[in-house]
């Protein structure tokens, strides 16, 4: 979790660098004109209906929910289906689920601390 930062696309540089992405491989959901640059940037961007006008312009989709009641499983929803995988996913959903190993330890960056 990347907090604090007023130009988003060092967070970006880092993950791309840590998680050996290419921008094109990256889905990025903004809402506000500090998101352009990174929305320009990423394969996938997307918004919410309550989005500012400029970014609505910029993004690939917008979400028929509104931030906080189900945007960002509607767009998980979407790139999975886009993907094929989204059907099979609920399938082994139904049937039991998975075993997901143990969960990564949070990271939090703030500005203040800066990116290696």
């Amino acid at each position: 979790m990347y907090q604090g930062f007023l130009s988003k696309l060092g967070p970006l540089q880092d993950v791309l660098k840590k998680e050996n992405v290419r921008p094109e491989e990256v889905c990025y959901i903004g809402d506000d004109i500090t998101d352009l640059p990174l929305l320009k940037q990423v394969g996938f961007a997307a918004t919410v209906p309550g989005a500012v006008d400029e970014v609505k312009q910029h993004v690939h989709y917008i979400t028929k929910r509104v931030g906080g009641d189900g945007a960002f499983r509607e767009i998980i929803d979407f790139i999975l289906q886009s993907q094929g995988k989204l059907e099979a996913l609920s399938r082994q959903a139904q049937a039991g689920g998975w075993n997901s190993g143990p969960k990564p330890k949070l990271q939090i960056i703030t500005s203040q601390e800066g990116i290696d």
